[in-house]
């Protein structure tokens, strides 16, 4: 089954909400599923095979939509987060010292909370990653992805490195 919607101008994220009702269910598909109620709520046992009336799936998932790709930690746009101090200076220097704005925001937000400006997390966090064993940037990381979160959209890119061109849909 395929369906086709419309993204938002300018990328972004859009919920998907979607149920899935089989109409006749076998013994094979109710086990594999690891189903206990039919699509109505009430308990298989109750129901008689082949039939165990309307069973259903369903899922909400939240999809990133175009907008510019990027590396989550690749402040400077250099296509490197790896083993170097370049990305926390960079950031550094644009928070504190008034440097210009990186060329991607959403990939000086090392860890992922949405927040780049005025605060040193973001640069500890890649240091931290770098140089004492800490966790990786969250995605889009190792490689390239579109945004994750609200926060990133919001962050944005104004230039996208060189190797992330081309729009994506991931959830």
């Amino acid at each position: 089954m395929h369906y086709a919607f419309e993204a938002p101008p300018g990328g972004g994220t859009v919920r998907v909400r979607a149920r899935l009702v089989y109409r006749r269910a076998f013994r094979a598909l109710v086990d594999a599923k690891a189903w206990t109620q039919d699509g109505h709520g009430h308990p298989l046992e109750d129901l008689e095979a082949p039939h165990f009336g309307h069973l259903m799936e369903e899922t909400d998932e939240t999809l990133s939509i175009g907008g510019p790709r990027f590396v989550r930690g690749d402040c400077n746009g250099d296509g490197e987060v790896t083993g170097q101090v370049s990305d926390a200076v960079t950031l550094l220097a644009y928070s504190f010292l008034g440097s210009p704005a990186p060329p991607c925001l959403a990939a000086c937000d090392a860890d992922g909370d949405g927040q780049v400006a005025g605060v040193v997390t973001d640069a500890v966090y890649l240091l931290s990653f770098n140089f004492l064993g800490g966790a990786p940037p969250p995605p889009p990381f190792p490689g390239c992805g579109p945004p994750r979160s609200r926060g990133d959209v919001d962050l944005g890119c104004a230039l996208v490195p060189q190797g992330c061109v081309g729009p994506a849909l991931r959830p």
